[in-house]
């Protein structure tokens, strides 16, 4: 790229030190503890002719107790110290309880966060879209770290050839990173300068079933279904976030004969907005199913595989992703429709 100026498009030095050791303190307990630090020095394009500097450590402990034959206790602390975001401390806990030879339980509370990149704090990146017309990407390094702080209990039971489980969850999400408008083209609901920005609070509750059985020697068959409520304080359901979700399948795998795989899958409706200030597109539900057959010869240090696959095999005509480039626009994605290929593989 000839820019007509002497620009260093990346320029960056980063040290990163980390250690840890691992204690065993008795039979039934394990302490693992260590540490790191990481220091960012650089300077590139997407953020700005100024040199950026950041510098992080932490400091972490994990404890694994075994209360007795049928349970354990995991506690674990972290603290990360960064000189642009501050402190911030994540515990976590969890519990395993063996009910009887087959059946578990277990409970779980913890915190964590994701920190701002370098990116979200001093994006700097200006291209034009019209004649006169800049659109604007504007890091923000006034930003706080995400943070979520999740509570999970769920059991699961051991079955011949397989287990089947069920999970339920609650999460809470503070801080969350996105992207805001700052300004618009006159007269329009069109951003053309956006920055990086902390969101309000969101909430993620839900379940989960699960089931994966070997029904015959290379043969699986496993389903599951996922229901999860995701909304934010103040704004409502969060896009392309559908409430309900199902999979189930069958699938063979051997070295040599014939190999199948099925699956059909079940995604309930949702909502998607391509922009602040564009409207909010319904996208429905729907069913597709993705399969495969082939046929393997040789072994399994000299292999050679055909199959036939195909996706929406069905032909079940829906949209995924429909996203309006301008205000009244249709939805400019493709349909999503079968999808068929032959191929050939072999190992020499």
């Amino acid at each position: 790229v000839n820019t007509g100026t002497d620009v260093s498009y990346q320029n960056s030095k980063v040290y990163d030190i980390e250690m840890q050791k691992q204690t065993h303190i008795s039979s039934g307990e394990n302490l693992v503890f260590g540490g790191n630090f990481r220091h960012f020095d650089g300077q590139a394009f997407v953020i700005g002719p100024i040199h950026h500097r950041e510098s992080l450590w932490s400091i972490y402990g994990q404890d694994d107790i075994r209360v007795n034959n049928e349970a354990r206790l995991f506690l674990g602390l972290r603290h990360d110290h960064s000189s642009l975001y501050g402190d911030n401390s994540t515990p976590r806990v969890s519990y395993v309880q063996h009910l009887n030879a087959t059946t578990s339980a277990r409970f779980s509370y913890g915190t964590a966060f994701e920190q701002p990149t370098e990116v979200d704090s001093f994006l700097n990146v200006t291209t034009p879209i019209a004649p006169g017309v800049n659109f604007s990407i504007l890091g923000n390094p006034t930003l706080k770290p995400a943070k979520i702080e999740s509570l999970e209990t769920g059991v699961r039971a051991e079955l011949p050839g397989g287990y089947a489980a069920l999970s339920l969850f609650s999460n809470r999400i503070t801080n969350l990173i996105y992207t805001a408008p700052v300004q618009f083209l006159p007269g329009t609901l069109v951003p053309i300068v956006v920055t990086r920005a902390n969101g309000p609070v969101a909430h993620a509750d839900g379940m989960e079933l699960e089931y994966d059985v070997t029904v015959a020697r290379g043969m699986r068959t496993f389903a599951n279904y996922s229901y999860q409520h995701v909304y934010q304080d103040g704004t409502g359901p969060v896009d392309s976030s559908p409430a309900n979700k199902f999979n189930v399948g069958v699938q063979k795998m051997s070295v040599r004969g014939l190999n199948y795989y099925f699956v059909e899958r079940y995604v309930s409706n949702e909502i998607y907005q391509a922009r602040f200030g564009f409207p909010k597109v319904p996208v429905a539900a729907y069913w597709s199913a993705d399969a495969k057959v082939g046929l393997n010869v040789g072994n399994s240090s000299n292999k050679t595989e055909i199959s036939l696959s195909a996706t929406d095999l069905f032909n079940n005509v829906h949209y995924e992703l429909p996203i309006r480039s301008q205000l009244g626009q249709e939805p400019d994605t493709g349909a999503q429709t079968r999808t068929t290929w032959l191929s050939l593989m072999s190992d020499f």
